[in-house]
């Protein structure tokens, strides 16, 4: 994916361009794929966090200037 965007990766790294979407999947499922712990002798332990997200079902929001529209539900549902 990387490759195929690479001019438009580029503009966004560079901060000469911004992206905004313009639709977004109604519902994600959001899992977890790896959890590492992370030891520095001196230092309070941490952890590290990879998650994987994904649509659920072919519904959208349309966003506006990247902004969610006044009146669109939110909602929030968790799936371990």
């Amino acid at each position: 994916m990387l490759s195929q965007r690479a001019h438009h990766w580029r503009g966004l790294l560079r901060a000469v361009k911004r992206a905004r979407p313009t639709h977004l999947p109604a519902h994600v499922l959001t899992r977890a794929v790896a959890e590492v712990p992370i030891h520095i002798a001196g230092f309070p332990d941490w952890e590290i966090r990879a998650v994987r997200v994904e649509a659920e079902g072919p519904s959208l929001i349309e966003l506006v200037d990247g902004q969610l529209q006044a009146g669109t539900a939110r909602s929030s549902r968790a799936e371990g």
